[in-house]
């Protein structure tokens, strides 16, 4: 059971972390006071301060005792990363997950911090947000549609249903969706041949009309079936940076994705570095488990090998005979300015309408 703790309120304290890579130290005192903006009183952790080979916010066990003191503390509400970068992977063996379990708190970030997302979801049961990151979101680009996503997101109570909402209201996009379509044809003409082969196999008109009528009854159910199937999708929401996700596998801190519905985005990357991460995947048989797939920004990942094939195309490609929705369009990842928040662990419910052209994502803590 997936549990989201409550978000704090006015003056409540929340604890500032460098899980991944360090900031500067002009940087601190910025990102004190736009926690204070927010309405918190800011808790410094050592790490922010730390700064070990350039790319590590100190010591494993200074990030460790960071972790362990905010989720310790009863006075501290929530835990705001500040930054992504590299290196957080360093703390999944070293973190004390009981003490967690039994003291869980809001927690915020994604890019680097998507393994500490999936192991608190997965081995905590702490629901956790895949949003703004202080340094890296709030101090330079924290627009009113990230600001107010994050807000929204995290003051939710358990229980309530939101609908996910792009700037602009910029509309999602389902991949392939002939997939779909075709399933549909394909299903419909093997109901009539099977019912043209009764009629041959019945000699008695009575029973000949009776089958008739099952057929039909049958072939309704089977197309009701599959409009449930492919338009109403529900799944716990997971997932989040690409090559973080493929780090996980084949270690105790690996994406369980069975019955999920999988949140993929990546910044940077080569064409090619996502084909091999994405069939890593494929082979782990993610995609497989996952009941949808969707697709946060890719932002900058070009394929300077031949610029013609874009990732539109790999992602056609490679999802040609997936028989799931694979959404795309979802302003969240490391493009900025916009950033959606979403709530890792929650409910997620797809709609597609019946003409495959209107899709609706909705949460529920």
């Amino acid at each position: 059971m997936i549990k989201f703790p409550q978000a704090p309120k006015y003056g409540d304290k929340v604890f500032l972390i460098c899980t991944s890579s360090p900031i500067l130290p002009e940087e601190i005192e910025e990102c004190k006071q736009i926690v204070e903006n927010l309405g918190f009183y800011p808790v410094v952790g050592k790490s922010l301060s730390q700064n070990i080979g350039g790319y590590m916010a100190g010591s494993a066990d200074t990030r460790i005792n960071d972790l362990h003191e905010a989720f310790s503390n009863p006075e501290i509400k929530a835990i705001f990363c500040v930054k992504g970068g590299f290196s957080s992977s360093q703390l999944l063996d070293k973190i004390d997950y009981e003490l967690i379990k039994k003291n869980p708190k809001l927690f915020v970030g994604y890019s680097d911090v998507t393994n500490l997302n999936i192991a608190f979801n997965q081995k905590c049961g702490l629901g956790t947000y895949h949003g703004p990151m202080i340094r890296s979101n709030m101090l330079y680009d924290f627009n009113e549609f990230t600001k107010k996503s994050f807000l929204f997101s995290i003051n939710k109570k358990n229980g309530e249903k939101w609908k996910l909402e792009n700037p602009n209201s910029k509309k999602l996009n389902l991949l392939n969706k002939n997939n779909f379509i075709e399933i549909e044809i394909k299903r419909e003409k093997e109901i009539i041949e099977k019912e043209r082969e009764k009629e041959r196999e019945e000699e008695n008109k009575e029973r000949e009309e009776e089958n008739k009528k099952k057929e039909k009854e049958n072939k309704e159910q089977i197309k009701k079936e599959i409009k449930s199937k492919f338009r109403e999708i529900q799944g716990e929401l997971i997932g989040g940076n690409l090559s973080l996700l493929v780090t996980t596998l084949g270690t105790d801190y690996e994406i369980d994705t069975k019955h999920k519905i999988l949140f993929i985005e990546e910044i940077e990357e080569e064409i090619s570095r996502i084909d091999r991460m994405m069939t890593h995947l494929k082979l782990s048989e993610k995609f497989d488990d996952c009941r949808a797939v969707l697709f946060g920004n890719f932002d900058g990942c070009e394929n300077t090998y031949d610029p013609n094939y874009t990732l539109d195309d790999f992602l056609n490609n490679f999802f040609k005979d997936f028989k799931k929705p694979v959404i795309t369009g979802i302003e969240c990842g490391h493009k900025k300015p916009d950033l959606v928040t979403l709530p890792l662990g929650a409910e997620c419910t797809i709609n597609i309408d019946k003409n495959f052209d209107n899709i609706k994502i909705y949460f529920k803590k």
